[in-house]
């Protein structure tokens, strides 16, 4: 497209019109789309397509569209629509550089999937034009823009690419069940609640934990995890399950490893995981080394791992697990691998609790503070934060860290993040989406603003908005819709109802 002007062309086809009827309606639709900043002129020789009985030619900032995306060209279009439920027996054709689109009277699914079509056509040949500086948006305001609404346009090219940004995400986040790469999603619940040795107190929680959790990560509706529980197993069985389950994976395999029990540390630091079978006096044969969880971790072929540690004193193993004497292993040295995120319950100086009195493990009733969490926060869909309907495990562990300081403001849970590419999703949100999404702020600024043509333009984001992967982004775009279509403005009241008369495709 040529970076200065671009010429559109609008033909009003009626092959049995009264010529002064027809001048006076063309007139009114002139009137119409110069209130859109466009400049029209009579058309040129030759330019007169076969047929057509009134003429325009519109001398349109190429700059402009491309910046505008949809919300200039959609203004003219809408503003087309709009003149032509009072003349339905007339037809109106657009055309730039021979790319043409034929408007009628006639309300239909048809012409609404052309319309889309060609604005779609128009962004994709102008992409060159939104890289463009501040000067050649002036400049484009200097041939007849005025110079708010090319702001304006150019702020919303910019929502359009943080928009198709966040989209991008989700739909890197849609990594659950038949939407996923080949990699399988595979958990491993390791709890223990019972011990043999008199020095480790019996726990409420862990039992609680394993039950709550493996539900909702193996719902195929949330989690849609394969997921192996193991309660109260000895460390020997523990063992082998954890090099099991780490070992012949694939890169795009997301591996989930929790572990919900006691971990304790020896004279020099080290961590283990307690078992039913562990004797504190003998923790090296009879516990499971954090040691040995790391080094399975590594070891393994995928890179999408999940470590939560839902242990007493669990937070040492993010600041080291293997501590020489008189030296300090920081989490990067300990944790340098790749493709794998740790989060703890507590840190190092604090207790993981698993309820108000850590008494007796009869009256447990519930799973610990931080499971507690981590549960609600899948099962409800609450952590997806994004309201994209998808919940990835950053998100997770800000929903859960607020959860847990708001009941227990003593215990503070951890996150380590080493070599992840992208988010790695946990789950679907598990209730649908109730709450919108916030529209890009300059979009919101087109819907808010006081020219109608400005409002009408945005109609067409919003209607691809309604049908955007992005959940919260869909509700918030219909029901805006759903509030355009009662403007005062029979334009934008139009635009929306045609917007709105299209059902959503079904979530996948």
């Amino acid at each position: 497209m040529d970076g200065e002007t671009t010429r559109l062309l609008l033909s009003v086809i009626d092959d049995g019109a009264d010529p002064q009827e027809l001048d006076e309606a063309t007139a009114r639709l002139r009137a119409d789309l110069l209130e859109l900043d466009v400049v029209a002129s009579a058309a040129e020789a030759g330019e007169v397509p076969e047929g057509a009985r009134a003429v325009l030619s519109f001398t349109i900032g190429g700059l402009a569209i491309a910046l505008a995306g949809t919300e200039l060209l959609g203004a003219i279009v809408n503003a087309v629509t709009a003149w032509l439920t009072r003349n339905q027996h007339r037809s109106v054709k657009l055309d730039i550089e021979g790319d043409s689109l034929e408007l009628t009277g006639i309300r239909a699914e048809e012409q609404r999937e052309l319309v889309e079509v060609w604005l779609r056509r128009r962004r994709q040949a102008d992409t060159a034009a939104t890289g463009r500086d501040r000067r050649q948006v002036e400049t484009a305001a200097g041939i007849g823009h005025d110079h708010r609404q090319v702001e304006t346009a150019a702020r919303t090219a910019r929502d359009r690419r943080q928009v198709e940004s966040a989209e991008g995400i989700g739909r890197d986040r849609r990594q659950v069940e038949s939407a996923a790469p080949a990699g399988r999603r595979l958990a491993l619940i390791v709890a223990a609640d019972e011990y043999r040795d008199p020095g480790l107190r019996r726990l409420r929680a862990p039992a609680l934990d394993a039950d709550a959790l493996a539900r909702v990560l193996g719902d195929k509706a949330i989690g849609g995890f394969d997921v192996r529980t193991m309660l109260n197993e000895s460390t020997g069985v523990v063992t082998e399950a954890v090099e099991d389950f780490f070992a012949d994976r694939q890169p795009d395999d997301l591996l989930l490893l929790h572990f919900s029990g006691h971990g304790v540390k020896d004279d020099s630091g080290e961590l283990y995981f307690a078992t039913p079978s562990t004797k504190l006096n003998r923790l090296g044969s009879t516990a499971v080394p954090a040691e040995f969880v790391n080094r399975r971790m590594s070891r393994s072929r995928c890179r999408r791992i999940v470590l939560l540690l839902d242990c007493c004193y669990a937070g040492a193993f993010a600041r080291g697990a293997l501590p020489r004497a008189g030296a300090d292993i920081h989490v990067e040295e300990q944790f340098g691998g790749r493709g794998r995120v740790v989060i703890t319950a507590s840190n190092a100086l604090e207790y993981a609790f698993d309820g108000p009195e850590l008494a007796d493990a009869r009256e447990a009733t519930s799973p610990s503070v931080f499971t507690s969490a981590l549960v609600e926060g899948l099962r409800t869909g609450e952590a997806d934060r994004d309201q994209d309907g998808y919940v990835g495990i950053h998100e997770l562990y800000d929903y859960i860290y607020d959860r847990v300081r708001a009941v227990m403001p003593a215990q503070t849970p951890g996150k380590w993040t080493f070599d992840v590419q992208g988010d790695l999703v946990i789950a679907r949100r598990g209730r649908p989406v109730t709450r919108p999404a916030p529209l890009p702020s300059e979009l919101q600024e087109a819907i808010d603003h006081s020219i109608p043509k400005i409002r009408a333009g945005a109609v067409d984001e919003l209607a691809r908005l309604r049908h955007s992967r992005h959940a919260g982004l869909a509700l918030a775009a219909r029901l805006t819709l759903e509030a355009l279509a009662d403007d005062d403005s029979r334009m934008v009241s139009a635009a929306a109802d045609r917007a709105l008369a299209t059902d959503p495709p079904s979530p996948p």
